[in-house]
């Protein structure tokens, strides 16, 4: 087994908590031809919340992303995804969940919300929206830790 991997920490679950779109029937061109696009025109608003079990030894956690139009009155689009990732710790390893909380779990959460967003803003009849690097290290930085647990979430895990 790889000294890399973090077989201490299972992935429970990884869902779509919310997806909101809208769109109006106009668009700009460069939300239409490829060749026209400029992501310099739309604003990522990423936030990160995470909450512990209170045995410590269950994370939730919970990435958004909304996507709008930049400097515009009245956006032709708007878009928010957030994902949620439950992870699970069965014994002390070669990280901790407060460490796995910080850069593993949003690297994991990540791709699969790059792809829920390409793929609503393709069948809503713009070009694929593939989000940007994300600074990942902002993103920790600005982290929320929620006190205590998420009862609900904690509650369906088991």
């Amino acid at each position: 087994m790889s000294e890399n991997q973090n077989n201490n920490i299972n992935i429970s679950t990884i869902l779509l908590e919310e997806l909101e779109f809208k769109r109006k029937p106009n668009v700009p061109d460069y939300l239409i031809d490829a060749s026209k696009f400029d992501a310099g025109k739309l604003d990522f608003a990423t936030s990160i919340e995470r909450a512990f079990s209170e045995k410590g030894d269950a994370l939730i956690l919970r990435v958004r992303i909304a996507i709008t139009e930049k400097d515009v009155a009245e956006p032709t689009f708007n878009l928010v995804c957030k994902m949620v990732g439950i992870f699970s710790q069965e014994e002390s390893g070669s990280i901790s969940l407060e460490k796995f909380a910080e850069y593993n779990a949003p690297a994991i959460i990540i791709p699969y919300m790059r792809e829920v967003i390409s793929s609503i803003s393709t069948k809503a009849g713009i070009i694929p929206i593939i989000i940007p690097p994300l600074n990942l290290i902002k993103m920790i930085n600005e982290a929320k830790t929620i006190p205590g647990d998420d009862k609900k979430l904690m509650q369906d895990k088991k």
